[in-house]
């Protein structure tokens, strides 16, 4: 797909971006709604680093685990 770049241009001039504005969450007054976007940065944050300490313990558990040993028969 082809862009035309004297279209997107003359949009930019005017404000207009067609690419971004139209997924972003508007609140009330048709502005970005920040308040939305920090608490959706702060989940993603949580989750992130929920999943780092998990990773991290496990890391440590098995720093400090006994070998495992074979028992003949």
């Amino acid at each position: 797909m082809a862009i035309n770049t004297a279209d997107n241009r003359k949009n930019a001039a005017e404000g207009v971006n067609y690419y971004y504005d139209a997924e972003l969450k508007r609140d009330a007054f048709g502005n970005v709604d920040t308040d939305y976007y920090v608490e959706l940065s702060r989940e993603l944050q949580y989750d992130y680093l929920s999943q780092l300490a998990g990773a991290l313990k496990t890391r440590i558990k098995g720093l400090f685990a006994l070998p495992q040993t074979r028992h003949a028969h």
